[in-house]
């Protein structure tokens, strides 16, 4: 597997491991649900759903085609993005509420990060498909 396979999947998984303790912290701590939700809520669908697709469409498209991946320099730039992307989203989600405005805007710069690294994903396959 390439480094970007790897990596994208021991993302989703510590993702995942972050999601469980921030849903048990909730249980324990109902009155951080506020602060918390959508920052679990993030790192279980943003980290690791999409982090562990990622990792095995990256593997598994090229070999289903019978090529190799479009851009192997694409998807390590892919994989540094979103980690940045959805780091910096988990931790303006808090700003948020206590920050307001300034909070909103590092969530707007983090989450239009996101997008962008979406849409290399997308191209990348698409390219690999081609």
């Amino acid at each position: 597997m390439s480094f970007e396979t790897i990596w994208f999947i021991r993302a989703g998984l510590i993702y995942f491991g972050l999601g469980v303790i921030l849903g048990l912290t909730m249980a324990l701590q109902p009155a951080w649900v506020g602060y918390l939700r959508p920052v679990h809520a993030h790192l279980n669908l943003l980290g690791f759903a999409s982090m562990f697709i990622f990792g095995v469409a990256y593997h598994v498209v090229p070999r289903f085609k019978g090529k190799v991946l479009h851009s192997q320099a694409l998807a390590r730039t892919h994989l540094i993005l979103s980690n940045v992307a959805l780091v910096g989203m988990a931790g303006s989600f808090p700003l948020v509420y206590t920050a307001g405005r300034a909070g909103g805007y590092a969530l707007a710069v983090f989450g239009s990060l996101q997008v962008v690294a979406a849409g290399m994903f997308i191209y990348n396959l698409w390219r690999t498909m081609d």
